[in-house]
This record gives C-alpha cells, sequence and structure tokens, in this order.
C-alpha cells in the first residue's frame, strides 16, 4: 500500500554509505517502489556534509523559486501528479519549468513543513526527495512520525509511534579508576554517561572531574559531572563511537565538608579550587549556620 518513508541520518552514520544507499533506492525504477525513501531527515550536526555528498553524486538542490515550480508538479487537485511517477528527475524538472543537468539523479527540495500541506511531505514515487534539518534526534524522530503519521490518518483514522528497533552496536574501551574496567559493547547511540554505568562507576579513588574520551589518539571530550550536575553543562557527555577509549583518573583531592552545610560529604576536587568552591558544592549554608566561624 501507499508509504511515505523517512530515513533519518545521524551524525553516527557514515554519510558517504547513507547517502549512496538513498541514492540507490530512489533511482531504482526511478523511486516507483512504495517503499523507497520520501525524505530525509538530517541533524543539523552533518547536514551541510550530507548536502555535500548528495550534491557531489548527481544530485540537484532546488532554488526557492524552483522549489515552488516542483511543488506545483508533484500533486495536481490534492492527488499525486501521474505524469511523475516513475519518471527520470530530469523529465520532471522539465514538466515543471526548471533547467537541470539531463544526468541529474535526485532533485531534493530542502523543506520545513512536516504537515501535509506541504507537496514535498507525500509519497512522490519519483526521484524527487524531500530534506529535512532537525536540531537533534529527538526531533528527528519527531519528524519522521509526523510524516508517516500524516499519511495514515489520511487514509485511516489512528496513532502513530516511531521507535529504534534493531540498531548497531559499537565496542568502548574504559580503563583507570573504575569498578569494572574492560571492553564493552553499548548500542550505537550510548553517551559517556552510559558507559560510566556500564562500568559501575568510578571505584574510591576515582575521580568524576576529568574523565577523557579518546579518539584516534586525540582527546575529544574531557567530561566534568560536577559541572553537569551543578550548571547543566551537558555538552561533553559525548555519544560514542566504535573503538573509543574512556580513562578514569584518580582524584587530585578528596575534601571533606561537615556541619552546618546542606549536603555534608567528602568532594572530588580539582587543583586550583577554594573554600567557596567547596561550599558552593555542598549546597551552601543551612539557615542557622553561623559562617563567621570556619575550622579547615
Amino acid at each position: 500500500g501507499a508509504g511515505n518513508t523517512p530515513a533519518i541520518i545521524d551524525d553516527s552514520a557514515d554519510v558517504q554509505l547513507a547517502v549512496n544507499s538513498i541514492i540507490h533506492s530512489k533511482t531504482f525504477d526511478n523511486g516507483m517502489i512504495c517503499a523507497s525513501e520520501q525524505s530525509t531527515i538530517v541533524l543539523d550536526k552533518i547536514y551541510d556534509q550530507v548536502k555535500k555528498e548528495f550534491a557531489a553524486r548527481g544530485c540537484y538542490f532546488l532554488k526557492k523559486d524552483e522549489l515552488n515550480k516542483v511543488r506545483k508538479t508533484i500533486l495536481i487537485n490534492g492527488a499525486l501528479n501521474a505524469k511523475i511517477v516513475g519518471q527520470k528527475a530530469a523529465t520532471i524538472a522539465k514538466l515543471a519549468g526548471v533547467a537541470v543537468p539531463e544526468e541529474t539523479k535526485i532533485l531534493i527540495g530542502e523543506v520545513t513543513s512536516v504537515d501535509l500541506s506541504e507537496e514535498f511531505a507525500h509519497e512522490k514515487l519519483s526521484p524527487v526527495l524531500a530534506m529535512y534539518r532537525a536540531a537533534d534526534l529527538e526531533d528527528a524522530f519527531a519528524k519522521a512520525q509526523q510524516l508517516i503519521a500524516g499519511k495514515i490518518n489520511e487514509i485511516m483514522n489512528g496513532q502513530v509511534r516511531v521507535t529504534l528497533g534493531q540498531i548497531r552496536s559499537i565496542k568502548v574501551n574504559i580503563s583507570g579508576e573504575v569498578r569494572v574496567p574492560g571492553t564493552y559493547t553499548l548500542p550505537s547511540l550510548a553517551t559517556l554517561f552510559n558507559a560510566l554505568y556500564a562500568s559501575g562507576g568510578v571505584n574510591d579513588i576515582g575521580s568524576l572531574r576529568h574523565v577523557k574520551v579518546y579518539r584516534n589518539s586525540k582527546v575529544v571530550a574531557d567530561l566534568d559531572v560536577y559541572d553537569y550536575l551543578i550548571n547543566g553543562k551537558y555538552e561533553t557527555n559525548i555519544r560514542l563511537e566504535d573503538n573509543d577509549m574512556i580513562i578514569v583518573p584518580p582524584y587530585d583531592n578528596h575534601v571533606q565538608i561537615a556541619g552546618k552545610v546542606k549536603r555534608g560529604m567528602a568532594y572530588d576536587m580539582k587543583e586550583g579550587e577554594t573554600l567557596s568552591t567547596l561550599i558552593d558544592y555542598s549546597g551552601g549554608f543551612t539557615g542557622d549556620a553561623y559562617s563567621e566561624n570556619l575550622t579547615v
């Protein structure tokens, strides 16, 4: 039956392979197969790279005025234009009054709306592809879900939920001061926090202040868990890739704070951090604390 298949390309993908696979799918029988991709949703981080790869492989990105011309050619009176089904990209472009090289493989429209009011959001059964930019993977799934739901709701009443089925695995190495160092097999969407959890967390002398990720012998992340917990900084909790090496060093200083503070316990302190920083980590003084008298 009718489909409206979106393909998500995230930042863990082999961009060359992903683009090549979509092109093969869209050019086989000129996209007449219902299972061929009708749109691709690309994470912002790699959007320009993906666009460059499509262009290098003979796909044509429609300019703004050309986009509107092709929109009017995709649908006629709200229904798919039979004249574009199974036709070559250059033939469809000619129907729309757009000049493209004869050898063009796919016409790509960069669009934002996933509603059925957007002609590119429909099933096209031709080498015409919608391309969306997504802020992150969650945004990409939301767009994919709406694209699929829009078509299903047009045919029947129902609810749609998009979830990941089988995803590839990666192997990462975790060494240093963790409870169970070793090599771990994790989902390809795993982050640094996921890896630390899998290894049982840091041991009694492990530091949460300088957890480093090495990729191809270079440091790509230096995680400070305190910075995340206290300041909400999440940038260094990166998504891991195959063969990443994670190293947890021993702590620099363990300092105990007790008395009239909100969270009295031992804290992992970096070199150069002060008593004031320690008090901040402990949540500050309680209401009945006499802050003029501190003993170190």
